[in-house]
Order: C-alpha cells, then structure tokens, then sequence
C-alpha cells in the first residue's frame, strides 16, 4: 500500500523511511488486544453477525427492541429487512424518556454518561454511554494500541514492555464533567475512560505528569500553561498524547512563544503570578513544586537552539511515540507537526464519534487509516451519492477507492444509525475493511472536530443580520489553517457594504459569539484555544454574481450554480478575497 501525502512530505524533510513504516497486517499479533482482533477479522462479516445478534439479544425487551421484534431476528439479513436506517432526529423523543429516568427505552445498557455534541441541524445530540462501550474503548485505545507501538519497536530492534512505553504520559485533554437536570455526568467520550477509573478508585496519576488538579480541572485556567510547566520539568516523558493532532500543534506552538517563562518559573520552582490559576488552586499545587536549576538550564540550551530542528526528541530523550487523530483532514496540522516532532513515531489513535468507537489505527506512520473491528458494532454502507436505503450493502460490496457513509449498530441505543460520516476503502485487514475519513455530510468546516454544518453557520449569520439590522444575501467562510490555532473567516455580502453605519470591530466578537451559542464543540473549542477567534470581512456587493460569471467565462456551465460557502481552494480563495471590500486578503 503507498503512503499518503502526509507521510511523503514529512519523509522528505525528516528522513521517514518507507520500510519502517508498519500497519497490523504487517507485524505479528502477539499482544491480547491484537489476537483478539486478528482472530475476528478472519471472518469479519460472520464475526459482526455474532456482535450484532448478542446487541439485539441484550436489547430485546427494550422499549425500541420490542418495537422491531428484536427477540425473532436470527441474522443480519433479517435485521436489515426488519429494521429502518435511522437518523439521531429518529431517537429524539425515546432519549428524553431515557434522560427522565425511564429504563429499557432503546437500551438496556445501565446509562453511566451522557455525550452532548453538536448534530448535523445545529441541534445538540445526547448520546447515553455505557460501561460496554467504555470497556471497549479503553481496550482499543489502550491495549490495542500499546500493543501496536510495542510492536513497532520490536520490529525495529527494540523490546519494550507496555509499562516503559507509557512510564510518563502527557496527556493533552483535561477530563471535564458537566451534568444534565436528572444528574447523569456529560462529558467527551474520549474522556470516559479516565472518568470511570477516577471514580472506581483505579486511576494511575503516576503515569502522567500532569497532577490531578489539572488532570481534572474544576476551574477554568491557563491549561497550556499549566501542562506544560509538569511536563517540560519532567525529563523522563515516553508519550504524548491527545484526541486531535490539532491539539500536539497547538500546545507545542504555545511552547515555543512562551518557553522563557516557562523554563524560568521550572528553575524558580514557581507558577508564574500572572498566570490565570485560582487561588485554591495555587496553594494546593504550589507546595509540591522546587526549583528545578539544572533542568531549566538543559531547556533553555535546547530551546536556544531554536525550533527548525525538531525540539520534542531533544528535551525529551525518552519519547517513543505521539499519538492523536489525524488524517487527510488534518495534513495541514500533520506537515506543521513534524516540525515539531520529526520522525518520532506517531499512532493516529482511533475512528470514532460520539456514538462510540468503530475502528483502530491501522498502525504507526500509517496515516489516518483505520481497521474495522467487529466487536464494536455492526457495520453497513451507503454509497456515496444515493439516498436510497435499498443501495445500502454489507462488508462484501465494498470496492477499494469507492467511498460510502457509515450506518452503524453498536452500544449507544442506536440502530442503522447514519453516522454522516463519508469514509473511503482503502484496502482490507484480513476480510475487514480499512478506511479513511473523508467529510461529514452536511458538515462544512471541521478545524479541531467541532463540526460546523452549513445550517449551524446559516443561523449565526441570521442572528448576526439581524443584531445589526441589516441583509445579509450570501456568506462564505475560509477555514484559516495557516494561523495557529486556526480559525474562522467569515465573508459577508450585503446591500448595505460600504455605508457609514456598517457594523466596525465589533462585528467579528459579535459574530464569534453567535458561532459559539449555536454550537457547543465550536464553543468548547474556543474556551480551550484550539480555536482562534473568528474574523469577519464584508464583500464588494455583486460578488456572488461576478463570481458566477467568472465560473461561465471559464466554460463552466452554472445553470446550476450554488452559492460557495466555504472557501476549500487556493482558486476560491484568490477570488473571493480579492473581492474584499478593503481590498484586504
């Protein structure tokens, strides 16, 4: 299998060799959670029935099971013929019965969490979560994947244990917990693991070296500040680890502009005054701190140095591996992050949402490519460009290159769901598929997995026409990339551009606001700085129209033509900021 661009560009300029490049059917499966999953996916469709009949057993006395005559179906042909794809909007109303407190409504499963994410009508989705879907996901994103890093060494001459790999850990995402009126806990799936085992009295704070103040803030503080003040002082760090590889970027951007401060508070033995840490806080952590001389100055040697050869293995002479999301989406954050890191293996995490987990990473440099595991759930498919539920078709139809959106069974309550997730088949493992992402239908613009549809941003600019009383007859928006962290730029267009009374400075808080109310991961995005704030430009008025001339004299034919919304070429951006009404760009 040949390797994407973002192995080749970070190969290029850091040396990354193709042959050390290694996915699951390449290595051996010695490690639990590997056999396990080499031993399903010999037959995976027959191996997913077994998942599928088990959910469907566990679930027939339920409010939905009964419903679909769980307790008669026998196969999967059966559940298919018997049973209709969904949508979330299709779970409304039996997930307020369950969030009310009425048991056995579309799952058995006792309710332990709640997701709240943002759904594809701008509409916040409460996904229940269950202890058998935390199980797991902490067995692929834990077991699994330390199995595959293990490997990976092995492969190339070096034998570690799970224990040295993950000896220092630091952990990117805080753990944050909110509750719903009947007093379930809501927070990210991603965090569920670490919540449960806080709870149950299990979880190792040595491994990490973040303290638990930070590990599970109460407050809102200066998290990068703050992590990385635990990390950097710790020479022995093994693993980095985040959700999104947007997240690596960030915190080690935020490095280097800061790290003077840093290293200078790491020799005093301090939390800088003007960092934003309640006092409750301070006092409880401050007292654990010493000054640090000696590694302070080895930092500040590395750091002096500069940052166009990769700092991460120079101040941490221990790292084996970084590992969060990422993928063709990300390559923008990923070419950016090798600078940091170089050739430091990296392990792209999972595929999953907040319905559950779906697949693992398909192994180390292998980027964004995911194996479908079938003990997570059933899995079917619908090829990209239909509608029609008859077209949707099992493991055994699926062509390589061919692209199709994922309809999944799995441990939340939902069932044929429509994931909205377009995904791509890249080659099998086995008989199971491997995939990447593509795009989310109906979902427009995704910097740090806040999903931001067309409708969501439909509504912000309503109530942005509408707080300043004017019109507002077409918007775009360019994902800004280049800017760390990323962020929205938001072109207007409107009769009124140009008049005295058009909205001035205030109009990008204004808007920024407005994006934040109508979706809360774009929200939680921005309080945590994986966002920037958003900027907003007015266009010269006829744009639209110019735009769609342009297209026709190119030869195009716009009979059809739709209004762009987001800016996703060098061509759309060269054209619409140059219709910039300032002539800004």
């Amino acid at each position: 299998m040949e390797e994407n661009s973002a192995a080749k560009d970070g190969g290029k300029e850091y040396g990354m060799d193709k042959n050390n490049m290694r996915h699951m059917g390449e290595i051996s499966m010695e490690g639990s959670a590997l056999s396990k999953l080499n031993e399903d996916t010999q037959d995976f469709e027959a191996s997913q029935e077994r998942t599928l009949l088990k959910i469907l057993q566990d679930n027939q006395d339920t409010v939905y099971g009964r419903r679909y005559g769980f307790a008669g179906i026998r196969s999967a042909k059966e559940y298919r013929k018997k049973v209709p794809v969904t949508v979330y909007s299709d779970y409304e109303e039996l997930i307020r019965r369950m969030l009310a407190g009425e048991k056995q409504v579309t799952s058995a499963y006792p309710l332990r969490y709640c997701v709240v994410s943002s759904g594809t009508t701008g509409k916040n989705k409460y996904i229940p979560v269950a202890d058998t879907g935390i199980s797991l996901y902490e067995r692929y994103v834990f077991q699994c994947a330390g199995d595959v890093i293990c490997e990976y060494y092995q492969k190339n001459g070096r034998k570690l244990s799970k224990e040295e790999l993950t000896a220092r850990v630091f952990r990117l995402n805080e753990v944050r917990c909110g509750r719903l009126e009947n007093g379930c806990k809501t927070l990210m799936m991603s965090n569920a693991v670490y919540q449960r085992r806080l709870e149950e009295g299990t979880f190792d704070f040595h491994t990490f070296t973040s303290p638990e103040q930070v590990l599970f803030p109460q407050y809102e503080m200066d998290m990068n500040y703050l992590k990385l003040r635990y990390a950097l002082a710790d020479k022995q760090v093994t693993g980095i680890e985040g959700v999104y590889v947007h997240q690596v970027l960030n915190i080690l951007h935020y490095l280097e502009q800061n790290w003077e401060r840093l290293t200078q508070d790491i020799a005093d033995g301090i939390i800088h005054k003007d960092i934003q840490v309640p006092q409750e806080v301070r006092s409880q952590l401050e007292p654990g701190l010493v000054p640090m001389p000696e590694r302070a100055a080895k930092l500040r040697e590395e750091f002096e140095r500069g940052f166009d050869t990769p700092v991460v293995p120079r101040i941490w002479k221990n790292i084996r591996y970084v590992m969060a999301v990422s993928g063709d989406v990300f390559d923008a954050y990923m070419k950016k992050l090798r600078r940091y890191i170089g050739t430091t293996p990296y392990h792209y995490l999972l595929y999953g949402a907040s319905e559950g987990i779906f697949a693992a990473a398909a192994g180390i440099d292998y980027p964004g490519q995911y194996i479908f595991a079938p003990e997570l759930g059933y899995c079917e498919f619908l090829p990209e460009g239909t509608e029609n539920p008859r077209d949707v078709c099992g493991v055994q139809n699926l062509e390589i290159g061919k692209r199709y959106e994922l309809i999944h069974t799995g441990y939340a309550g939902l069932y044929r769901h429509r994931m909205g997730d377009v995904l791509e088949v890249t080659g099998f493992y086995n008989s199971a598929p491997m995939v990447k992402f593509c795009y989310r239908r109906a979902q427009e613009v995704n910097l740090a997995g806040e999903k931001m549809d067309q409708e969501t941003l439909s509504h912000a600019v309503r109530d942005f026409a509408a707080a300043y009383g004017m019109e507002i007859e077409n918007f775009c928006v360019y994902p800004d990339t280049d800017k760390i962290p990323a962020e929205y730029v938001l072109l207007l267009e409107s009769p009124q551009a140009g008049h005295a009374d058009m909205p001035g400075l205030e109009a990008a808080e204004t808007m920024d606001r407005l994006l934040r109310k109508h979706n809360i991961d774009y929200d939680d995005c921005r309080r945590l700085k994986e966002i920037g704030p958003s900027s907003v430009y007015f266009l010269k008025n006829g744009t639209t129209k110019l735009h769609m001339e342009y297209l026709r004299k190119r030869g195009m034919d716009v009979s059809q033509y739709k209004p762009v919304r987001v800016i996703d070429t060098p061509e759309k951006k060269a054209f619409f900021f140059g219709n910039i009404l300032d002539g800004r760009s």
